[in-house]
C-alpha cells in the first residue's frame, strides 16, 4: 500500500510539470497564433474609411439615429429644433423625439457652462491680489471705470445666458407638450 501511494506520488511530481507546461502558454506564442488566423482570413471586402475616401454629402450625419433632413425642410437641416409646430404635419418616431430632446438638453448643457465659466471670471476680477490694504484702495478707486465696467459687462453676459437657459428650457417644456399633442409616449422625453 505504501509502494502505491509514493509510486502515485512519484508519477504526479513528474507529470504535473509537464501538464502545467501543456497549460501555460507565453504571450509570444499566443500573439503568433492570432497573427496566423488574421492572416488566413480575407479582409479585401472589408471597407476601410479614410479622409480621402469618406463620402461627402450635404445633408449632415446623424449621430442620434434621427432620420436624414431632405433640403426642401431648411432648418431641420442646420440641425435646428422645430418647437414651433409649423412641422406638425410630418410623423415622427421614437429616435426621432428622443434626438429633438437630447439636442435641446445639449443647447441647455451648453448655456450653463458658459453661466458658470462667466461666474468664475466674475470672481476673478473681483478678487483683489494685495496685502497692503493701501494699495488695494487706490486699485479700487482708480479701477472703477476699467474694473467695474468689465465687472459690469461680465454680469450682463451672465444675466443674458440665464434669461437664454430660461427660454431653452420654456422650448423644452413646448417640445414635450408638442410630443403628447402628437400622441408620443412620455418616456421618449427622458435621457
Amino acid at each position: 500500500m505504501k509502494k502505491a501511494i509514493l509510486i502515485l506520488i512519484a508519477l504526479l511530481l513528474v507529470a504535473g510539470p509537464a501538464w502545467a507546461q501543456t497549460q501555460t502558454r507565453s504571450l509570444g506564442e499566443i500573439a503568433r497564433k492570432l497573427r496566423a488566423a488574421r492572416a488566413k482570413k480575407d479582409l479585401s471586402k472589408i471597407r476601410v474609411y479614410t479622409n480621402d475616401n469618406l463620402p461627402k454629402s450635404t445633408v449632415p450625419i446623424s449621430v442620434m439615429g434621427r432620420r436624414a433632413a431632405t433640403p426642401s425642410e431648411g432648418a431641420a437641416a442646420a440641425g435646428q429644433v422645430d418647437v414651433s409646430g409649423e412641422g406638425e404635419g410630418e410623423e415622427c418616431d421614437e429616435q426621432c423625439w428622443r434626438g429633438k430632446f437630447s439636442e435641446q438638453r445639449l443647447k441647455i448643457r451648453t448655456a450653463e457652462g458658459a453661466v458658470d465659466l462667466l461666474q468664475r471670471e466674475y470672481n476673478l476680477a473681483r478678487m483683489q491680489h494685495y496685502q497692503d490694504p493701501n494699495a488695494a484702495l487706490r486699485e479700487q478707486y482708480s479701477n472703477t471705470a476699467a474694473g467695474g465696467r468689465q465687472l459690469q459687462d461680465l454680469l450682463n453676459q451672465m444675466n443674458a445666458k440665464k434669461r437664454e437657459i430660461a427660454q431653452l428650457r420654456q422650448e423644452l417644456t413646448a417640445l414635450e407638450r408638442e410630443m403628447r399633442r402628437s400622441g408620443g409616449k412620455p418616456g421618449w422625453a427622458r435621457e
